[in-house]
């Protein structure tokens, strides 16, 4: 009886309220009828690699530290409102939905894989004092919850702030967070089969290196994963690869 009144409480304090537009739910959270019939989900067959559908693919197949990536949706229309109302606002409503798709993608593409870990992409100090949290990690320990694996958001370092990786090209991506990632403690990943998170994959030069770093101290293999992968049209000017950024 107090758990329930309890909760019809915190409802009339906080009502639900959609992940995308904000309009106010009947439910506990998720996405208002209007914004779910909308959700630029990516279905039929993927990339191996990238994760993308064959149409929205533009990855050409490149070698990655990373074994592949995948994520349920695409980084447009609904999504795009999301991730923003998170990073921007710290509407955090929308996390357990978001988590949960996740989830089920890595359930889905990654089949019988077993995961010893699940990392994130990490922020420097300075752009976690500044924004006051790090979304990837919000959305990687649900994520790894219902997975039930092990979450460890301290896995990776990052050593220096970069650039806004959205104002730049595919290229100059990869050379703008070059050596900026370090492993804490490589015993802690040594011989182990490792997801990392990111809640938006642009080109993948912010996970590769991350990747990189991650095998270098001696993990066996990285599947990466997000929430949302962009689009070949949304970059440079508008997609962005998270946690290496200070402009949102």
């Amino acid at each position: 009886m107090i758990g329930r009144l309890g909760r019809f409480a915190r409802r009339l304090l906080f009502p639900a309220r959609c992940a995308a537009c904000g309009a106010l739910l009947g439910r506990e959270e998720g996405f208002c009828a209007d914004c779910a019939a909308d959700l630029p989900e990516i279905a039929g067959e993927r990339c191996p690699v990238c994760g993308r559908g064959k149409g929205a693919c533009f990855c050409r197949r490149q070698a990655r530290f990373y074994a592949r990536s995948v994520a349920p949706f695409y980084f447009d229309g609904p999504m795009r409102n999301a991730i923003y109302r998170i990073k921007t606002s710290g509407k955090f409503g929308g996390l357990t939905t978001l988590a949960e798709r996740a989830a089920q993608t890595v359930r889905q593409e990654y089949g019988q894989v077993r995961f010893d870990l699940v990392c994130c992409t990490p922020m420097t100090r300075r752009e976690l004092r500044r924004r006051g949290f790090n979304q990837a990690a919000l959305l990687a320990c649900r994520v790894a919850k219902r997975l039930r694996v092990p979450f460890s958001e301290r896995a990776l370092r990052k050593l220096f702030d970069t650039r806004p990786q959205k104002s730049l090209s595919a290229t100059l991506r990869r050379g703008n967070v070059a050596g900026v990632f370090a492993v804490r403690r490589p015993a802690q990943v040594r011989g182990k089969t490792i997801l990392l998170f990111d809640d938006v994959i642009s080109t993948g030069a912010t996970l590769d290196e991350c990747a990189k770093m991650l095998r270098l101290a001696g993990a066996k293999t990285v599947y990466a994963a997000g929430v949302c992968l962009a689009k070949k049209h949304a970059e440079p000017e508008e997609a962005e690869e998270t946690n290496s950024q200070n402009s949102i």
